[in-house]
């Protein structure tokens, strides 16, 4: 049976989306292994078995597709797009911080001036993510300036984009800048995500300021 799905069969930009869909990738991957080591020992029985299981859950993937695009059509095009609109210039942009969005097992709280995102009690699992709208017929490399003070536990923070981490911070506790760095032909679909990197409960992290630098040329 071969079954091959990525992260591109997933259009949906719902977080929770994001998560179930991993989740299903990697069982998938799972039995995909548990079926050729079943075939080599010619266990006819168990690969049977195995497809059943793989059927099922990419059943379960279409369905995370499906249900995106059907959000996704509600929504319109104008929302499809979605996010801040980053400049093409060599200036700074200060990004408002209200762009950031949890998932449900994920708290933000406003503060002066900042806010603190408690993340998903659960290790590496993502909690806060950030969409972008950045000029498509340019080119260049993306900065994005992250002020921040990591209060308990620890934090990953960076650009994910078609299942992976493009660009990507771990930073410890206490204060820091950090810099999420990436080429601008990873721009379009990714999003900036911070999720959780500690395996004793849930991190606390303050987010003072977002910065975007786009040095990008125009096409030729």
């Amino acid at each position: 049976m071969n079954t091959t799905f990525t992260f591109d069969d997933v259009t949906s930009v719902s977080l929770e989306k994001l998560e179930h869909a991993r989740r299903h990738l990697q069982v998938i991957d799972f039995l995909e292994r548990q079926r050729l080591a079943a075939l080599a020992e010619h266990r006819m029985f168990d690969v049977e078995a195995i497809d059943q299981q793989i059927s099922m859950h990419a059943e379960k993937l279409r369905a995370v597709n499906e249900d995106g695009d059907k959000q996704q059509r509600r929504d319109g095009a104008a929302q499809r797009q979605g996010g801040y609109y980053v400049k093409s210039t060599d200036e700074q942009q200060d990004i408002p911080l209200a762009v950031f969005r949890v998932s449900q097992a994920a708290t933000i709280r406003p503060a002066s001036r900042s806010i603190l995102i408690i993340t998903d009690p659960r290790e590496h699992c993502f909690s806060a993510y950030a969409i972008f709208e950045f000029p498509s017929a340019l080119r260049g490399t993306v900065d994005l300036h992250i002020r921040l003070e990591v209060l308990k536990g620890r934090i990953g923070a960076g650009w994910f984009r078609n299942g992976e981490w493009v660009s990507r911070c771990i930073p410890r506790l206490g204060p820091h800048l950090i810099n999420v760095r990436f080429d601008a032909q990873a721009a379009e679909g990714g999003q900036l995500i911070v999720d959780n990197n500690w395996n004793e409960g849930a991190s606390h992290v303050c987010i003072h300021e977002l910065i975007a630098r786009c040095t990008w040329d125009k096409k030729s």
